[in-house]
């Protein structure tokens, strides 16, 4: 029999499925206003959750038909740490800070590890690692 889980963690898998629903009135409402997005492969740190969504949009961008799934979520204190994997096809530019990738029509698929920070049942912090050469090799 699974573990009951706690309102944080269904807070976590409530954005995986906001996100894979398209869902961004309930993404907006899983985050607190002043939250901080970092990605920890770049050092690039965002606020709030326009933050979130300027972290999101380069990936929604180009693979616009992009699933999220969750394959491991862990919690320790107010942290849930999951690693899940990304899946769509790359059918626009994926823009990165070293220059933009053109669409392929490939099938991508992104394995991440990211961490969320809870205060109050909204995400206070997220950070995400992730493998953008592993990414870019497969769309070219």
């Amino acid at each position: 029999m699974p573990a009951e889980q706690s309102a944080n963690e269904q807070t976590v898998r409530r954005i995986y499925d906001a996100f894979n629903a398209r869902d961004i009135g309930l993404l907006a409402s899983l985050f607190a206003n002043d939250c901080t997005t970092t990605d920890m492969g770049t050092g690039r740190t965002y606020t709030g959750f326009a933050g979130f969504m300027e972290w999101v949009k380069p990936f929604a961008d180009a693979l616009p038909d992009s699933t999220a799934t969750p394959v491991f979520v862990i919690e320790a204190g107010d942290w849930i740490a999951t690693e899940h994997v990304g899946r769509g096809t790359q059918t626009g530019t994926f823009v990165t800070p070293d220059g933009d990738v053109p669409a392929s029509n490939r099938p991508i698929e992104i394995k991440f590890a990211e961490f969320f920070r809870l205060h109050d049942g909204k995400v206070a912090e997220f950070r995400a690692y992730w493998d953008s050469g592993s990414v870019v090799r497969q769309m070219r």
